[in-house]
């Protein structure tokens, strides 16, 4: 599939403006009607970055919220300008009345090229289903994904494989067997423009799908892999494939147990890399004695942080 219309901050030429709502528990907190004025009122050039936060543990409702999107939705001017939106907060599970707002305003948002979404606690496949092609960056963050909302996933990624830039899914049940769709989707994209992908205390235990993204065509320049479960043969396979990456400029492979022969085998590869400038090994198994040794024996380039 393909194409779709420009979106994001580059539709607009005015300066993006910034509205950050934070919307408390009581019936009155933060949901005005003069706060929906001011995101209305913008310049019509401006595009607009909405974030909308309300409190997520035990007694968080996304009452708040349903108005806020209502007000949003009746008006629609403000809406249609809308280049990134942030959510964070439980919104229920899938058919509740606060998921299908989400799903309406994302409906009628029609430049959004930025979306994060935080603290969910379960990701809906209708959210994904109605992303717009073209999308950019998604974040998913602190969220369960079931198997109807990993299809969908997997459905977006193959959709946008040529316009997303960003994908971040951290805090998230993603587990090797979806990585492994995501990126396939990816690389088999006609021209796939991935960047950046954050994958924190994601399940993932395969070095299979990361190795497929770093020989892939995608331009990866950030690759963020901290918390995971790569071993020491994971870390040697992910090293191997460092080798032909030409685009990569970070790496973080913090609080993955690679022991000693993992962590060398990433510093060796990153050291003849080309274009890593930055390389993150906290926490991979090593002792204070082992550290030692290797901070003492690590190159001037590229900047190596290892505790």
């Amino acid at each position: 599939g393909g194409g779709g219309n420009p979106r994001g901050d580059s539709v607009l030429p005015g300066e993006p403006k910034e509205f950050e709502y934070h919307l408390g528990n009581d019936e009155s907190a933060g949901v005005g009607e003069f706060k929906i004025a001011q995101v209305n009122s913008v310049d019509k050039n401006c595009p607009i970055h909405l974030k909308l936060r309300w409190p997520h543990g035990g007694n968080g409702t996304s009452k708040n919220f349903e108005k806020v999107a209502a007000l949003l939705l009746e008006d629609g001017s403000g809406l249609e300008r809308v280049s990134k939106l942030s959510v964070t907060g439980y919104l229920g599970d899938e058919g509740s009345s606060g998921m299908q707002a989400l799903v309406d305003l994302i409906s009628k948002a029609k430049i959004l090229g930025d979306l994060e979404l935080s603290f969910l606690q379960k990701m809906s496949a209708p959210i994904l289903e109605g992303l717009p092609v073209g999308l950019q960056e998604l974040t998913l963050t602190m969220m369960t994904l079931d198997e109807k909302t990993k299809d969908a996933l997997v459905g977006f990624v193959s959709r946008s494989g040529g316009t997303l830039e960003k994908l971040s899914m951290s805090y998230c049940d993603i587990g090797d067997e979806l990585l492994g769709k995501v990126v396939g989707a990816i690389v088999n994209a006609r021209n796939p423009v991935l960047k950046h992908m954050s994958l924190l205390v994601a399940e993932i235990s395969d070095a299979a799908p990361i190795v497929q993204l770093l020989q892939g065509s995608a331009p990866i320049q950030k690759l963020y892999l901290t918390g995971n479960e790569f071993n020491a043969d994971a870390a040697r396979e992910i090293a191997g494939a460092l080798a032909e990456c030409s685009t990569l400029e970070e790496l973080n492979m913090s609080n993955n147990k690679m022991g000693k022969t993992g962590t060398d085998a990433i510093i060796a590869a990153a050291t003849s890399s080309t274009s890593l400038t930055y390389v993150q090994l906290y926490k991979t198994g090593l002792s204070k004695a082992q550290i030692g040794k290797v901070e003492a024996s690590l190159p001037a380039k590229p900047k190596f942080d290892i505790m």
